[in-house]
């Protein structure tokens, strides 16, 4: 029975692409059990935002050593009463939570006051569908397992958004991590090629994956909010070893990338940055 569990344990972890990511310590049926049921959980598409955020906390060196896989114990899992209490993403990330720090200081996933959560020193609010306007963009695309997050004058418009987007604003510079900026363009804010950007839905087989957000001074019926993308292209798939994004912002794109500069500045992209950037 327990060489049964432990092959469906594989199997989920194939499954959903985490395999050089996460690892569970070999325990009894009931702790194999109990890993089965939380990766069986939900579409799969939590787990694998959970698996590309793991391998860029790796990079900014938010993981002990910088390493992986993450290895869980069964005291990390928990029963499936406490299990859905949370939003499926927020509670996939309570359970590996603990194994992030950022500065010496924990990154688990932490209860606050006012129905508030705490991921270190950043404190935030879970959204629910009815807390959007009908027309606000963020309630079209909203996801019960992945809700939509307010962080005090911000807004992401899912967990995984909202964790990505603090690891590269909030968690960072550790020892040791650039984020240099290599490239900048100065644009329009109401520039057609911005806009094209915004909107555009890309997805990982395209390339990159969107990390968006929306300041709005706290209003949710703000008239004029703000929107920013960031487009990761590098860092998020298996085997990459360096993190290189497009930062949209108001009038600018940058290039940021993790990997240092081999070349001279007078070189093409793909000379100076060859992990990052295509030949």
């Amino acid at each position: 029975m327990l060489t049964l569990v432990k092959q469906r344990i594989e199997q989920a972890i194939g499954r959903l692409g985490l395999e050089e990511v996460l690892v569970f310590d070999d325990g009894g049926l009931e702790d194999g059990l109990k890993a089965v049921y939380v990766l069986e959980q939900g579409s799969g598409e939590e787990w694998r935002a959970m698996g590309r955020f793991i391998r860029l906390a790796a990079i900014y060196q938010l993981t002990p050593n910088a390493t992986l896989p993450l290895r869980l114990s069964a005291d990390a899992l928990p029963t499936a009463t406490a299990f859905h209490q949370l939003p499926l993403i927020l509670a996939l990330y309570k359970i590996i939570g603990h194994l992030f720090t950022y500065k010496r200081t924990s990154l688990q996933l932490q209860q606050a006051s006012n129905d508030a959560y705490r991921i270190g020193n950043v404190s935030f609010r879970v959204l629910q569908e009815g807390d959007m306007l009908a027309g606000h963009p963020y309630r079209r695309g909203y996801q019960t397992s992945a809700p939509a997050i307010r962080r005090d004058v911000w807004l992401s418009p899912f967990f995984s958004s909202f964790l990505v987007r603090t690891m590269l604003v909030s968690w960072w510079p550790e020892e040791g991590v650039d984020n240099r900026r290599v490239l900048t363009a100065n644009i329009g804010r109401d520039a057609n090629r911005r806009g094209r950007l915004m909107r555009e839905v890309i997805s990982e087989r395209q390339g990159g994956i969107t990390v968006d957000d929306r300041w709005d001074e706290g209003n949710m019926n703000h008239a004029n909010p703000v929107d920013f993308r960031r487009v990761i292209v590098s860092g998020f798939r298996p085997g990459e070893r360096v993190a290189a994004y497009l930062y949209v912002g108001v009038g600018f794109i940058n290039l940021r990338m993790t990997e240092a500069r081999v070349g001279h500045r007078s070189q093409r992209l793909a000379n100076r940055f060859p992990q990052s950037m295509p030949s």
